[in-house]
Protein backbone atom coordinates (compact mmCIF):
# COMPACT_ATOMS: atom_id res chain seq x y z
CA UNK A 1 0.00 0.00 0.00
CA UNK A 2 1.03 3.26 -0.78
CA UNK A 3 3.79 4.94 -3.26
CA UNK A 4 6.95 3.11 -4.62
CA UNK A 5 9.62 4.06 -6.87
CA UNK A 6 11.24 2.73 -9.26
CA UNK A 7 14.71 3.72 -11.10
CA UNK A 8 15.56 2.50 -14.45
CA UNK A 9 18.78 2.45 -16.21
CA UNK A 10 18.62 2.49 -20.17
CA UNK A 11 21.41 1.82 -21.75
CA UNK A 12 21.52 0.44 -25.60
CA UNK A 13 24.32 -1.10 -27.35
CA UNK A 14 27.05 1.45 -28.13
CA UNK A 15 24.95 4.22 -26.96
CA UNK A 16 24.79 5.25 -23.16
CA UNK A 17 22.42 7.58 -21.80
CA UNK A 18 24.21 9.38 -19.10
CA UNK A 19 22.25 10.94 -16.28
CA UNK A 20 18.55 9.36 -18.16
CA UNK A 21 17.24 8.15 -15.25
CA UNK A 22 13.37 8.02 -15.77
CA UNK A 23 11.05 7.69 -12.42
CA UNK A 24 8.31 6.34 -12.24
CA UNK A 25 5.32 6.27 -9.45
CA UNK A 26 3.75 2.53 -9.46
CA UNK A 27 0.43 3.10 -7.06
CA UNK A 28 0.05 0.29 -5.26
CA UNK A 29 -3.37 -0.60 -3.55
CA UNK A 30 -4.36 -3.77 -1.31
CA UNK A 31 -7.57 -2.10 0.26
CA UNK A 32 -10.82 -3.17 -1.03
CA UNK A 33 -13.19 -0.04 -1.74
CA UNK A 34 -15.14 1.73 1.24
CA UNK A 35 -19.05 1.14 0.93
CA UNK A 36 -21.22 3.47 3.33
CA UNK A 37 -24.72 4.92 3.66
CA UNK A 38 -26.97 1.59 1.51
CA UNK A 39 -30.18 2.96 0.88
CA UNK A 40 -32.91 2.16 0.93
CA UNK A 41 -32.22 1.01 4.40
CA UNK A 42 -34.83 -1.07 6.70
CA UNK A 43 -37.96 0.62 5.08
CA UNK A 44 -41.28 -0.18 3.96
CA UNK A 45 -42.89 0.44 0.65
CA UNK A 46 -46.16 -0.80 -0.79
CA UNK A 47 -46.54 -3.14 -3.98
CA UNK A 48 -45.37 -1.28 -7.30
CA UNK A 49 -43.22 1.24 -5.77
CA UNK A 50 -40.17 2.14 -7.62
CA UNK A 51 -37.28 2.36 -5.79
CA UNK A 52 -33.89 4.46 -5.99
CA UNK A 53 -30.85 1.80 -4.75
CA UNK A 54 -27.99 3.92 -3.36
CA UNK A 55 -24.46 3.92 -2.13
CA UNK A 56 -21.32 5.57 -1.32
CA UNK A 57 -18.33 4.05 -2.35
CA UNK A 58 -14.70 5.36 -2.57
CA UNK A 59 -11.44 4.17 -3.09
CA UNK A 60 -7.63 5.29 -2.88
CA UNK A 61 -7.77 3.39 -7.00
CA UNK A 62 -10.24 3.73 -9.69
CA UNK A 63 -13.27 1.64 -8.73
CA UNK A 64 -14.18 -0.56 -11.63
CA UNK A 65 -17.73 -1.52 -10.96
CA UNK A 66 -20.80 -0.99 -8.13
CA UNK A 67 -23.34 -3.44 -8.24
CA UNK A 68 -26.53 -3.78 -6.09
CA UNK A 69 -27.01 -7.74 -5.61
CA UNK A 70 -31.24 -7.64 -4.99
CA UNK A 71 -32.79 -10.79 -3.09
CA UNK A 72 -36.25 -11.22 -3.51
CA UNK A 73 -38.93 -13.08 -0.90
CA UNK A 74 -38.84 -16.12 -3.09
CA UNK A 75 -35.00 -16.16 -3.52
CA UNK A 76 -34.53 -15.41 -7.04
CA UNK A 77 -31.81 -12.44 -7.37
CA UNK A 78 -31.60 -9.51 -9.54
CA UNK A 79 -28.52 -7.56 -9.95
CA UNK A 80 -28.21 -3.97 -10.97
CA UNK A 81 -25.67 -2.29 -11.83
CA UNK A 82 -25.37 1.26 -10.01
CA UNK A 83 -24.26 4.52 -11.37
CA UNK A 84 -21.57 7.00 -10.14
CA UNK A 85 -24.47 10.15 -9.94
CA UNK A 86 -22.19 12.24 -8.19
CA UNK A 87 -19.33 12.07 -6.48
CA UNK A 88 -18.68 8.98 -4.73
CA UNK A 89 -22.46 8.13 -5.29
CA UNK A 90 -23.65 5.41 -7.00
CA UNK A 91 -27.68 4.99 -7.54
CA UNK A 92 -29.79 2.09 -9.40
CA UNK A 93 -33.51 1.88 -10.33
CA UNK A 94 -35.30 -1.49 -9.05
CA UNK A 95 -38.73 -1.83 -10.18
CA UNK A 96 -39.29 -5.53 -9.60
CA UNK A 97 -41.96 -4.89 -6.69
CA UNK A 98 -44.64 -7.23 -7.11
CA UNK A 99 -44.10 -9.70 -4.08
CA UNK A 100 -44.61 -8.92 -0.65
CA UNK A 101 -41.92 -10.01 1.84
CA UNK A 102 -38.58 -8.91 3.25
CA UNK A 103 -35.73 -7.74 -0.31
CA UNK A 104 -32.01 -8.29 1.12
CA UNK A 105 -29.67 -5.69 -1.10
CA UNK A 106 -25.89 -6.43 -1.08
CA UNK A 107 -23.56 -3.75 -2.68
CA UNK A 108 -20.40 -5.42 -4.90
CA UNK A 109 -17.89 -3.30 -5.63
CA UNK A 110 -14.29 -4.03 -7.07
CA UNK A 111 -11.62 -1.58 -7.73
CA UNK A 112 -9.32 -1.71 -10.79
CA UNK A 113 -6.66 -3.66 -8.70
CA UNK A 114 -8.84 -6.55 -7.75
CA UNK A 115 -9.82 -5.83 -4.31
CA UNK A 116 -13.41 -6.83 -3.83
CA UNK A 117 -16.23 -5.55 -1.27
CA UNK A 118 -19.46 -7.25 -1.15
CA UNK A 119 -19.55 -7.01 3.22
CA UNK A 120 -22.15 -3.84 2.93
CA UNK A 121 -26.08 -5.18 3.22
CA UNK A 122 -29.07 -3.58 3.63
CA UNK A 123 -32.84 -5.06 3.32
CA UNK A 124 -36.66 -3.54 2.93
CA UNK A 125 -39.96 -4.85 2.93
CA UNK A 126 -42.59 -4.66 0.48
CA UNK A 127 -46.31 -4.39 1.60
CA UNK A 128 -49.80 -4.92 0.22
CA UNK A 129 -51.58 -2.15 1.73
CA UNK A 130 -55.07 -2.42 -0.02
CA UNK A 131 -57.85 -4.30 1.15
CA UNK A 132 -59.82 -6.79 -0.72
CA UNK A 133 -63.28 -5.89 -2.04
CA UNK A 134 -65.89 -7.69 -1.66
CA UNK A 135 -69.50 -7.48 -2.83
CA UNK A 136 -72.78 -9.22 -1.63
CA UNK A 137 -74.24 -10.45 -4.95
CA UNK A 138 -77.74 -12.43 -2.84
CA UNK A 139 -79.41 -12.22 -0.98
CA UNK A 140 -80.51 -8.57 -1.87
CA UNK A 141 -80.64 -6.43 0.93
CA UNK A 142 -83.86 -6.32 3.62
CA UNK A 143 -83.81 -9.92 2.39
CA UNK A 144 -86.18 -11.75 5.27
CA UNK A 145 -86.40 -15.64 5.25
CA UNK A 146 -86.75 -18.64 7.70
CA UNK A 147 -85.86 -21.08 5.30
CA UNK A 148 -82.05 -22.08 4.35
CA UNK A 149 -80.70 -19.83 1.63
CA UNK A 150 -77.13 -19.27 0.40
CA UNK A 151 -74.88 -16.41 0.39
CA UNK A 152 -73.69 -15.22 -3.11
CA UNK A 153 -70.36 -12.78 -3.45
CA UNK A 154 -67.64 -11.49 -5.45
CA UNK A 155 -63.98 -11.17 -3.43
CA UNK A 156 -61.52 -9.01 -5.57
CA UNK A 157 -57.97 -7.92 -4.86
CA UNK A 158 -55.10 -5.91 -6.32
CA UNK A 159 -52.68 -8.80 -5.10
CA UNK A 160 -53.87 -11.91 -4.45
CA UNK A 161 -55.86 -14.05 -6.57
CA UNK A 162 -57.08 -16.71 -4.44
CA UNK A 163 -59.61 -15.35 -1.66
CA UNK A 164 -61.16 -16.85 0.84
CA UNK A 165 -64.12 -14.90 2.58
CA UNK A 166 -65.89 -15.91 5.93
CA UNK A 167 -69.62 -14.69 7.00
CA UNK A 168 -69.81 -13.19 10.73
CA UNK A 169 -73.42 -13.26 12.08
CA UNK A 170 -73.44 -11.11 15.03
CA UNK A 171 -69.92 -11.64 15.43
CA UNK A 172 -69.90 -15.76 15.31
CA UNK A 173 -68.46 -17.31 12.69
Amino acid sequence: TGNNYVIVDCTLTNIVFTNRNCTSNILTDGNAPVITNVSPNTTTFVIGTVLALGANATDESVLHVVLANVTLPGGARELRTMTNTTQDIFNATFTNTTTTGRYNITILSNDSAGNRNNSEISFFNINDVTQPNVTLNSPINTFNTTGNFTFDFTATDNFDTTLNCSLYIDNVL
